[in-house]
């Protein structure tokens, strides 16, 4: 079990975000990847082996050397945050796993990202309502069926068992829909680095909406480029976990001008908005751009633009 000890002021300092993003999302969903006994997934699983490929012996042996959780969470703090004696251990570099995480993101995330990431807004949203009906301790009582709470402690099932106490910095909440088994996992500092303990807690899709969400990944993600053009279309799905205009191109590799003259075709199609703020432009996919990633409810007809 894992266990939170709050402050009286840690109450007030609990914040829900959707998602940790892609590469969070890829670390839960490697740990998903071999449990075939779950059958929400196996679709999802079909479709991610035939992507891979000749990539399938490098992932498994990813899988086999390190545990996804705990031994890969480092990777959501970025490189900086690895366990070297670790990874010393198991016989791999940083770069061989950052690379073959990436590699397993690219075909078994980032083709259904719009739909996971709908999903995840989903998920917070609901949240976010019991907290404003009920009060954070509500909340808190409700991400996991074998969890508990009383006026101070959290306890949650994990596979990463510690203690930690908030200390008056407070607790960032998100969902996560490839972490499939009924846990939380905290993560010790934010993506960023430093900033309140992470809290990921399971949100896995119903049986009736897994179908929906595999149903047609690869060939939407393939039909997307011959649509809007295949550098507006990868600055379109990176867009969907919000970006400057720097941001994007870092990600992208590409240049900001080149940046700037997509973004301003989107803005013009409805497809994102933009925000500045002093000298940064902020990126933020509209409806319809979330619609057209396939983030629109699986269960409703696919939006259609005319």
């Amino acid at each position: 079990m894992a266990r939170i000890i709050f402050e009286s002021e840690d109450l007030a300092r609990v914040r829900l975000i959707a998602t940790l993003g892609q590469t969070a999302e890829a670390v839960f969903g490697l740990d998903t990847f071999e449990r075939t006994s779950n059958t929400l997934f196996a679709g999802w699983r079909r479709q991610v082996r035939l992507g891979l490929g000749a990539q399938n012996t490098t992932v498994r042996a990813l899988i086999r050397d390190l545990r996804p959780i705990p031994a890969m969470l480092w990777l959501l703090n970025g490189p900086q945050a690895a366990d070297h004696r670790q990874l010393q251990a198991a016989g791999l570099s940083v770069g061989e796993v950052v690379r073959a995480v990436n590699a397993f993101r690219q075909v078994a995330v980032a083709p259904y990202w719009g739909r996971v990431r709908y999903q995840l807004e989903l998920e917070r949203h609901a949240k976010s309502g019991l907290m404003a009906t009920g009060g954070v301790e509500h909340l808190l009582s409700t991400l996991s069926p074998r969890g508990s709470w009383d006026s101070r402690v959290l306890e949650l099932p994990s596979d990463d068992p510690r203690t930690v106490e908030l200390r008056g910095r407070g607790l960032l909440v998100v969902p996560s829909l490839f972490l499939t088994r009924r846990s939380a996992v905290v993560i010790a500092g934010e993506p960023a680095g430093a900033g309140p303990p992470v809290l990921v807690f399971s949100a896995p899709p119903t049986l009736k909406l897994s179908a929906k969400l595999w149903n047609d990944g690869a060939s939407a993600n393939e039909a997307l480029p011959t649509l809007v053009g295949r550098t507006r279309a990868e600055i379109l799905r990176a867009v969907t976990d919000g970006g400057t205009t720097g941001e994007l191109a870092r990600r992208l590799g590409i240049s900001s001008a080149v940046v700037s003259q997509h973004t301003g075709v989107l803005r013009k199609s409805g497809l994102i908005r933009s925000s500045r703020n002093r000298n940064s432009v902020l990126h933020t996919l509209t409806p319809l751009g979330m619609a057209l990633l396939g983030g629109d409810d699986p269960s409703q007809p696919a939006a259609r633009i005319s």
